[in-house]
């Protein structure tokens, strides 16, 4: 089944906000929120933690994109208390003034597209931080029997992490899972190593998980959750193979991205703002031509 509405997902984990930005409140005897979403998703976060009604401890990032991270000044303001946990390198890689700056300028973009831009939404550099680096394999207990753990799996970023809840056997990612689109194409989305997307996926792929939330457009429960990764994996290689055949029938890089955005941007691809698809489809060509060999690393 694919769930695209908010709301209770498991007896632990709910999914929050709109079908493009989702994210997932996590609640034992303490409790967390995967993901920060973009500013443009303040009014929600106002609703749902505007009050104490709903308890927030810490914040779980899957990795440093700004569509991930853009809410981190909402969420600080809202509960000035509350952690904010990652992977080292995604801990590092917010520290950078350019990654700051980088990621204020596309939630601003956000908030242009979705015509909000006047609301002075909060989002500031010293917001843009990990408060606790999470090692890979470590356990963050929630109480009540409820706990989540988290794995490192590089290959859309250097920094992606998924968290697996139990005892739900839920498995939150990011887009190191890649980009589902229907239960027959998931669109690869390898953005810092094609080979290292692929052993994320080969290892998540052993974990026990029976429902699987997406890092956009909602979440996946029995045969299609666990059809997801055997597509993932082969939509990844079927796009691999297709970069290396436009390249050597001697397409320049900036036609065969032309070409292979004419095919990707279709069905819920689309919704995606055109600026950001095609930095992360220019990245994931330039990836896997590097890894080949074929440009300079």
């Amino acid at each position: 089944m694919w769930i695209q509405d908010p709301g209770q997902i498991s007896p632990h984990v709910e999914m929050l906000n709109v079908f493009a930005f989702p994210c997932f409140w996590i609640h034992g005897e303490k409790a967390a929120l995967v993901d920060a979403c973009t500013t443009a998703l303040a009014e929600v976060f106002q609703e749902q933690f505007g009050n104490l009604d709903r308890p927030l401890d810490h914040v779980l990032l899957t990795h440093s994109h700004y569509d991930h991270v853009g809410g981190l000044g909402v969420l600080r303001f809202l509960r000035p208390n509350c952690s904010v946990l990652g992977s080292a390198i995604a801990q590092e890689t917010l520290a950078k003034e350019k990654v700051q700056q980088f990621i204020v300028n596309m939630n601003r973009e956000e908030e242009r597209v979705y015509q909000i831009q006047d609301r002075h939404l909060p989002l500031d550099p010293a917001s843009l931080r990990v408060d606790v680096a999470l090692a890979d394999g470590q356990t963050l207990d929630l109480g009540a029997g409820v706990s989540v753990e988290a794995r490192h799996t590089p290959g859309h970023t250097r920094c992606s992490m998924v968290y697996l809840v139990q005892p739900d056997a839920v498995l939150i990612g990011a887009e190191s899972l890649g980009g589902y689109l229907s239960p027959d194409e998931v669109q690869p989305q390898a953005m810092s190593s094609f080979a290292e997307y692929i052993g994320s996926l080969e290892r998540l792929s052993a974990l026990p998980f029976q429902t699987l939330c997406l890092p956009h457009h909602g979440v996946l429960t029995g045969e299609d959750a666990r059809r997801f990764i055997p597509t993932a994996m082969r939509c990844a290689l079927n796009f691999r193979a297709q970069v290396l055949d436009l390249h050597h029938q001697g397409h320049s890089l900036e036609g065969l991205i032309r070409l292979l955005a004419e095919r990707r941007r279709h069905g819920i691809s689309a919704l995606q703002p055109e600026k950001a698809f095609d930095i992360n489809l220019r990245a994931m060509v330039q990836v896997i031509l590097k890894e080949e060999n074929f440009l300079p690393h």
